[in-house]
């Protein structure tokens, strides 16, 4: 466990690492007597967990938990501390500490049994938020969390003045499909498609699917209205190729309308709705085109 340990007293951090470190030798620890210290270690380090002092020269108490939640939000957080839990308890806890525990009263194995449920509660935690954001079927984002993502992007879009792009996929003739072959077949593809669309456009983009066989795509940084465009035929061309659907290989086509913001809109319903008046002109036209973000 990489543990990070933020307390001022040497005399209490060194033996707390040492006897920590004995008791399972899996133990890395990093110190830091001060918070400042402390947010500069997670900023560039990793840690499983953290042992907090809650009295230290630069701060004290829910500053301490909420300074660090900025910079390492999934950080799971034990306080070891003199202070009284009626005071400072259930600040605490509403401000993501994990559990409370006391100098010279808790031993050193009941402070490991902490460290190790508070990481397995944080992981925990971590699972239920992912399920509720991503789509079971496809691991992409699932449609609230895709448009909270489009509603992040348009507003930093306002203020950054640059571009970005909604892009809305459909696969083609998808009810057929499910209809010959089954909905375990229907699965399959929805699979490979959400796969393909991910790794055909940058990490930082996101991917959702939005219902049935049709997904978002939202880009940001965009120089350039024609940009959206040319990653819309990068992602129709990895869409319209075969795919094996059990002892099926099926060759799929997807019809993709775009939206540029803030050029054409600020408001997600209304880039969404646009997006998909173009993905239907693409369908009337022909299917496995890309329309919309005309330069």
């Amino acid at each position: 466990m990489r543990l990070l340990v933020v307390e001022d007293e040497a005399a209490i951090a060194e033996p707390l690492a040492i006897a920590l470190s004995c008791l399972d030798e899996q133990y890395r620890i990093s110190r830091a007597a001060t918070l400042d210290r402390a947010v500069r270690l997670t900023e560039r380090t990793h840690f499983d967990a953290a042992l907090v002092d809650l009295t230290l020269p630069d701060a004290s108490n829910c500053d301490i938990a909420h300074a660090l939640r900025r910079t390492a939000p999934y950080l799971p957080i034990v306080a070891l501390t003199g202070c009284d839990f009626n005071a400072v308890g259930l600040p605490l806890a509403r401000a993501g500490v994990q559990d409370f525990l006391r100098k010279g009263v808790d031993s050193i194995e009941r402070i490991h049994q902490s460290l190790l449920l508070a990481v397995e509660r944080q992981r925990q935690k971590v699972m239920l938020q992912q399920r509720a954001c991503y789509d079971d079927l496809t691991g992409t984002m699932n449609r609230s969390e895709i448009e909270t993502q489009l509603e992040k992007a348009v507003s930093h879009a306002v203020r950054s003045g640059q571009l970005g792009a909604v892009m809305l996929i459909d696969i083609d003739d998808f009810k057929g499909i499910n209809d010959s072959l089954g909905h375990e077949a229907g699965d399959a593809i929805l699979r490979e498609v959400a796969a393909r669309i991910t790794r055909s456009v940058r990490a930082g983009d996101s991917v959702g699917r939005f219902g049935g066989d049709e997904f978002v795509v939202v880009i940001e940084g965009l120089n350039h209205a024609a940009h959206a465009k040319l990653i819309g035929r990068k992602i129709l061309k990895a869409c319209c190729s075969s795919i094996r659907a059990g002892a099926s290989r099926l060759d799929v086509t997807a019809s993709i309308g775009i939206a540029v913001f803030p050029t054409e809109g600020t408001s997600p319903a209304v880039l969404l709705r646009l997006a998909d008046i173009a993905m239907y002109v693409s369908k009337r036209n022909g299917k496995a085109a890309v329309k919309g973000a005309d330069p």
